[in-house]
């Protein structure tokens, strides 16, 4: 009995031990895999007592690295070795915040912490009490945050920059939310500009005061709808009203920025009242210097031809009392030639007046304009060349009003080329996307023509187009004023490009049917 009871003692105790082996490796397992956890964590960890005094309980890798001490140093140190030790960043601080860990509960909070090397980071710590082992001791979980609190320094700069511009700009300004278009903000040269006080605008919605600045809300609602689909505009011009219910021309710009959560409009207006007044001015005197020169160009014309009238007709009255009929005849027929001359000049006077009226057909440009650059160099000495793009595009014009444009634009590099020279003739398509900036965006059809003659000055570049106008001896000056005419009428742009000795190209846009 005593035998077989002692080897069923000795059974359940072995079976006990090996339990509890189990227990042992299946822990050991554990507590390596929550070591590997711990050790593995991105986050600088650490536990200490609750005195704070004595050294710490454990440590993570990760503390160590950031830290820059090995495991033995790192848990040997105290709350103010591993701080920057100026206030609030100090051993003194660092008890205050344990304590409300203690007794309120987690605290998230930014701390200077130093590294063994002496160099300072910026670090946030989540710190709490917890029961481990069977005692309250306190966890800290340290995050390295330098990256963020860089960023948040640019972003400071970048805000202390805008708010100055903002403030100091002579250009008036003012904020509105896009969700609800509430005004967060405005510089005093929009105040100034406006007449509308600080009270009246911030907090309101843009509809209310600065939304009236517009007189014509079709314009206010086209400038709105580009915003709208493409984040921004510049420059857009528009009449606007102040308070006291006077106007003035302003370039309206927006873009949008984000402040915070909130997407928002920034508007910027310019007071272009004055240049524009400037601008009419100098028109208005080009305009009549202009006119000066076409008064005086059709007085000196006329009068030439009135003076060969009378003189043929006079002519022709000796003759007939002479009884000279056939001599009398013959000054009749130079007096209705001259008359004829006449005729023409006025139709040319016609033609840039008024254009002539096209009589426009859906049409291909680059034959009409072959055929006329091949009448109109028959027989010079130029060397000429025509390009041209396969399957023309075709325009809607008058087929003789723009042969004349043509015609006119050769005559003019032919008489710049008198001892011959190299005439180059190009007809392009251009899609709407490369048109240039000062265009209309619609496809066009460009014709180029390119002399290698004496050019044009600069000084009169921007007369050339002006009728009777020429630097040309015995030229009348109507030729180019006219073709420009013609084009304007057409909806078309002409331009010249030209430096003195290096030859004059002339550009000639026409709009490509939409049909």
């Amino acid at each position: 009995f005593v035998a077989v009871t002692t080897l069923m003692l000795y059974g359940v105790l072995r079976r006990r031990e090996q339990v509890i082996d189990k227990r042992r490796e299946s822990l050991r397992v554990a507590a390596e895999e929550l070591q590997a956890i711990y050790d593995g964590a991105n986050e600088a960890i650490f536990v200490r007592e609750l005195d704070g005094r004595a050294p710490m309980v454990s440590c993570n890798h990760f503390a160590c690295e950031m830290y820059g001490y090995d495991r033995e140093g790192f848990m040997a140190c105290r709350a103010g070795e591993l701080s920057e030790n100026i206030a609030p960043y100090d051993e003194e601080h660092a008890k205050i915040w344990c304590q409300l860990a203690i007794e309120q509960g987690p605290q998230t909070f930014e701390w200077r912490a130093r590294r063994r090397d002496g160099t300072c980071l910026w670090v946030e710590i989540s710190l709490r009490s917890s029961l481990i082992a069977g005692r309250s001791r306190l966890v800290f979980a340290v995050r390295d945050i330098s990256d963020r609190k860089r960023a948040e320094a640019a972003v400071r700069r970048s805000e202390d920059r805008f708010n100055t511009v903002f403030r100091t700009s002579p250009v008036s300004m003012i904020i509105s939310r896009v969700a609800d278009g509430i005004c967060i903000d405005a510089n005093d040269a929009f105040y100034e500009q406006t007449g509308f006080s600080s009270e009246e605008v911030v907090g309101k919605s843009v509809k209310a005061a600065p939304g009236e600045l517009w007189i014509d809300p079709v314009r206010k609602q086209e400038v709105l709808q580009e915003v709208q689909s493409k984040g921004h505009i510049q420059g857009a011009e528009a009449q606007l009203r102040r308070k006291d219910g006077r106007t003035f021309t302003g370039l309206v710009s927006f873009s949008q920025i984000a402040i915070g959560t909130d997407k928002c409009l920034v508007c910027a207006v310019l007071d272009v009242t004055a240049q524009r007044t400037m601008e009419e001015m100098l028109h208005r005197a080009e305009r009549l210097e202009s006119l000066g020169v076409l008064a005086g160009g059709i007085a000196h014309d006329f009068n030439n031809l009135l003076a060969g009238v009378f003189g043929h007709l006079d002519l022709a009255r000796e003759h007939l009392y002479c009884h000279q009929t056939s001599e009398a005849q013959e000054c009749l027929s130079d007096a209705l030639s001259v008359f004829g001359r006449s005729r023409a000049l006025t139709q040319q006077l016609l033609t840039f007046a008024k254009g002539g009226a096209p009589m426009r057909r859906t049409q291909a440009v680059d034959e009409l304009v072959r055929k006329a650059v091949t009448f109109a160099t028959s027989g010079s000495n130029c060397e000429v060349s025509i390009t041209t793009e396969p399957h023309g595009w075709l325009c809607d014009i008058d087929g003789n009003q723009m042969g004349q444009v043509v015609d006119n634009l050769v005559i003019n590099a032919k008489q710049a080329m008198p001892q011959g020279g190299r005439l180059q003739v190009r007809v392009e398509h251009v899609v709407s996307t490369a048109m240039p900036q000062h265009l209309p965006r619609r496809d066009h059809v460009h014709i180029v023509v390119r002399d290698n003659g004496m050019g044009i000055a600069q000084q009169d570049l921007k007369r050339i187009f002006d009728p009777f106008f020429t630097t040309k001896p015995g030229g009348t000056g109507l030729g180019l004023a006219t073709a420009y005419s013609i084009v304007h009428k057409h909806d078309g742009h002409m331009e010249v490009d030209s430096q003195l000795g290096s030859g004059a190209t002339f550009h000639v846009w026409l709009p490509r049917a939409r049909s």
